[in-house]
């Protein structure tokens, strides 16, 4: 049944709730899966296998380790909402980094992830990069989502790193909810958002050791693929918008490369910058150790998105290339991961939000209706605990088999068009349909379309569409495309 935001909160109370686990949700930023736990060549050629990564790779010895998880758009913002809110791009309409989602639409009904446990009783609190910086006031949803004061920290880089001064107010809060637990018997949701490996790439020097510059590997396709629409390319605005770099954007054109120099130091200092938040959430998981949290607190593990690190000669995120829109994600929940668990279904950051719920035992989220915005409380993914068992089960489940992100071009200002794209088993399918022309939620035909045989190019660097052997391909793809969400959704 879904209920409208005033009717769910009418529904649900405060009281503590003392036989549920407490949640520690953990999300980096720009963090493709250059994990160690994460790392197969064979899949993901892209990633460093040489990558530092042993508090991150430690977590997913006792982990729900999601090795194909996709977000629903490559950008922070609409990326963040689409997480907290389990809804996708064209309900929240939120697709690019202008806005904030309560004033857009009916953004102010939706409740999100901490929200949700703070209305089931728990005590909620957040730090650092959660939802996307926007610089507007409440735009960490202060007073909604968390039952205390949200901390950001003010200031740059000059005398502390913004993400040492996040994990010390983590720290602190954990371990007032700790000796407040034990009185209250009230469960806590934690939420620490780190801010690397984003640029500006600012981490102690000692991580930089870690990746001799003589190591440091290029990318292997830093072309832009044959075929693609020029739409689906981008300037790398934001990483060539740096002091030290915009010079080079001057002249920035499709199949426009890095100097090696310059391009080594970027994968290097990237690389740097993961080991630096690796270390960041070593430090948080063994205070949990410390106060003897661990086997009652669901851990979550993610990024906002992917990267890519001069695939395609693209330096950022901005596409619906399998660089940018795959990410890492990982839950520890106590009983359940308390061995590691790969799952290689294909799964959506929108699953997230049903399954926090459902394995920490709360009233689980309804199945939204194909049009929800007035909806408070439903899902647009699916509930992942059915994943802890696919692997030992001899009776497989059923799964969907096709996962949906999409893209706006240009992402500034108003779109001319919208990549809608399709990932199943073996390929990447993507329509760019003129947003001026889709009336009444019914698309046009597309103007460009790109197809990628993943199993024949796993790097994506052949746009297929157009040649005669992949016709009914096409036709067919096109049909999974349009159907959308509901339709893909396990029977």
């Amino acid at each position: 049944m879904e209920m409208t935001s005033t009717e769910y909160q009418n529904t649900t109370t405060e009281q503590p709730q003392a036989n549920n686990f407490n949640v520690l949700y953990i999300i980096a930023d720009d963090l493709r899966p250059e994990i160690g736990a994460f790392i197969d060549p064979k899949t993901r050629p892209w990633l460093n296998s040489a990558i530092k990564t042993p508090n991150l790779d430690a977590l997913a010895e006792r982990s729900l380790v999601l090795r194909r998880a996709y977000v629903q758009v490559a950008r922070c913002n609409p990326s963040r909402v689409s997480i907290m809110t389990s809804r996708r791009p064209n309900t929240t309409h939120i697709v690019n980094n202008k806005g904030w989602f309560r004033k857009v639409g009916h953004g102010n009904t939706f409740v999100t992830i901490p929200e949700y446990f703070k209305m089931n009783g728990y005590s909620t609190a957040g730090c650092g990069k959660i939802f996307h910086l926007l610089g507007l006031p409440n735009s960490q949803d202060q007073g909604r989502s968390w039952t205390g004061d949200f901390f950001q920290p003010r200031g740059h880089y000059d005398k502390q790193l913004r993400d040492q001064l996040v994990l010390n107010h983590a720290l602190k809060t954990i371990r007032l909810e700790a000796k407040r637990s034990q009185t209250t018997k009230r469960p806590f949701f934690m939420a620490v958002g780190l801010k690397k490996p984003h640029v500006p790439y600012v981490f102690p020097d000692e991580f930089l050791d870690l990746y001799p510059r003589e190591n440091i590997q290029l990318s292997q396709n830093d072309f832009a693929p044959a075929n693609m629409p020029d739409c689906h390319w981008h300037n790398s605005r934001a990483t060539l918008g740096h002091d030290d770099l915009i010079k080079l954007r001057k002249d920035w054109v499709i199949n426009s490369t890095l100097p090696t120099n310059v391009a080594i130091d970027l994968r290097r200092a990237y690389y740097a910058s993961v080991s630096y938040i690796d270390s960041l959430v070593g430090t948080l998981l063994a205070e949990l150790d410390k106060l003897q949290l661990r086997e009652r607190t669901i851990v979550a593990f993610l990024s906002d998105h992917g990267y890519q690190l001069g695939e395609h000669g693209i330096w950022g995120k901005d596409t619906n290339f399998e660089a940018a829109t795959n990410a890492p994600m990982m839950l520890s929940i106590p009983g359940k991961t308390d061995k590691r668990v790969d799952s290689f279904r294909m799964t959506e950051m929108v699953d997230l939000f049903p399954t926090l719920v459902d394995a920490a035992g709360l009233p689980p989220l309804p199945q939204c209706s194909q049009y929800s915005e007035e909806t408070a409380v439903c899902t647009e993914g699916s509930s992942m605990m059915p994943l802890l068992q696919d692997s030992s089960s001899a009776d497989p489940i059923k799964w969907k088999d096709r996962i949906f992100s999409q893209y706006p071009h240009p992402d500034v200002g108003e779109a001319e068009y919208m990549g809608y794209s399709v990932r199943t088993e073996n390929y990447l399918y993507i329509e760019w349909i003129p947003c001026k022309e889709i009336i009444d939620g019914i698309w046009p035909q597309p103007t460009f379309k790109e197809l990628y045989d993943i199993d024949k190019d796993i790097n994506q660097n052949r746009n297929v569409a157009n040649e005669l052997v992949y016709a009914n391909v096409t036709v067919e793809l096109s049909k999974l495309l349009r159907g959308g969400w509901m339709a893909a959704l396990p029977k």
